[in-house]
């Protein structure tokens, strides 16, 4: 079973590891399967005998969330990328 620390530190070597638009690319797609996981979460009908599912779709929401978030964190503390700038003239 693993624990948050090991699954906070996995995730931050893993988002070190890639190119930003790579990083872009896995924030892109952790929102996209937050969405669902949320969507999930709130298509599980109320009731006593459904307490596990929605145990179960929450930590899927808090984790997606968690992943997504240091995926952003990642991205934010990169430089920008730097343009050159061009300047034309008539003559």
């Amino acid at each position: 079973m693993y624990y948050l620390g090991q699954t906070i530190s996995e995730t931050q070597r893993h988002a070190e590891s890639l190119c930003t638009d790579l990083l872009r690319n896995e924030i892109h797609q952790c929102l996209h399967s937050l969405d669902a996981a949320i969507d999930r979460l709130y298509g599980i009908a109320p009731g006593a005998g459904n307490a596990e599912a929605v145990f179960n779709a929450a930590g899927d929401v808090i984790g997606i969330a968690l992943m997504t978030a240091l995926y952003l964190r990642e991205l934010t503390i990169r430089p920008a990328p730097r343009f050159t700038r061009v300047r034309l003239s008539a003559n």
